[in-house]
């Protein structure tokens, strides 16, 4: 795919499109100037793009999880549980891969069973399905290692440290969860504010087609 920084009627600088549906999506960019899209609507840009966005007084005046997006996702080394067991995860360890990261706001046994689910769908792509403990939890806490089937990674950030990196604040909308798709390179590709419910997730492993994973993972393989 081409890599395009300008646009192709006035020149000005595309950068990712933050309304309405394209919000969410992988490769949707606008003109800052005069608002339209590439032929097609789609098109990757370019680092120097991306950098010359994320450093712009368009992108300072964004909300700060918004402004992440484009830029690197911050490292963390973690407590998590796995399948009931408590270990340390480390970001390296998902290097090179697509990583799905969700920080619920809530986790009752409806959204841990829907996670389950889609845990096993995502690593089918290849991808790796991470969610952040909205609540005060510890690894060994009782409820953390027993409560409902989860075998995705549950990350456990007491302090809230990942959360605030990633601008997320819990008690803004309750029940909402917060999705971040990291690509092979580890930058932000997207985020969406969306209720944890199946067609949700299955909406976004829809937007992680096996086309999008396999063309970054062929450009990250032949580097």
């Amino acid at each position: 795919m081409i890599a395009t920084t300008h646009c192709f009627r006035c020149g000005g600088l595309l950068v990712p499109d933050y309304s309405g549906e394209g919000y969410a999506r992988l490769t949707i960019l606008k003109c800052v100037n005069c608002g339209r899209t590439p032929p097609g609507g789609a098109s990757e840009p370019s680092k120097a793009a991306v950098s010359r966005w994320a450093n712009s007084r368009q992108a300072r005046q964004i909300p700060r999880h918004q402004s992440r997006i484009g830029r690197p996702a911050p490292p963390f080394r973690l407590m998590a549980v796995m399948n009931g067991e408590p270990m340390y995860l480390h970001s390296t360890r998902y290097r090179r891969r697509w990583v799905v990261l969700c920080f619920p706001g809530r986790l009752g046994l409806m959204e841990r069973m829907v996670l389950d689910r889609q845990e096993h769908l995502f690593a089918r792509a290849d991808t790796a399905l991470l969610v952040v403990a909205p609540d005060d939890l510890v690894a060994d806490d009782p409820w953390a290692r027993t409560s409902g089937p989860l075998s995705v990674p549950l990350l456990i950030d007491p302090m809230k440290r990942l959360a605030r990196l990633y601008g997320v604040k819990h008690d803004v909308v309750a029940g909402r969860c917060h999705t971040f798709a990291i690509d092979p390179d580890n930058h932000v590709r997207f985020h969406h504010a969306h209720p944890l419910t199946v067609r949700s997730m299955e909406a976004l492993r829809r937007r992680l087609s096996p086309r999008d994973v396999g063309t970054a993972r062929r450009i990250v393989m032949s580097r």
